[in-house]
């Protein structure tokens, strides 16, 4: 529970944190953290058992939406 309080100490938030959130409640942010990785640890597993083709794909869709939202800024540049 003190390693928790001492890394948002370090973050910047120890005044704010202690004033707005009971100690009891650490063990919760605790539980979320751990959450929060499982989460992030099972996108990336998801990703590395896709095949080669499928990975392509992904890609593919990712930079033709990026060419779509770089030419709608174009158009909206035009009109400002």
């Amino acid at each position: 529970m003190d390693k928790i309080s001492n890394d948002i100490e370090a973050l910047g938030f120890g005044k704010w944190f202690q004033d707005n959130v009971d100690p009891v409640d650490l063990k919760s942010f605790d539980v979320a953290r751990v959450i929060a990785v499982h989460k992030v640890l099972s996108r990336e597993s998801l990703y590395h058992e896709m095949s080669y083709l499928e990975k392509r794909q992904k890609d593919k869709q990712f930079g033709k939406l990026g060419k779509t939202i770089m030419k709608y800024k174009e158009v909206i540049r035009g009109k400002l």
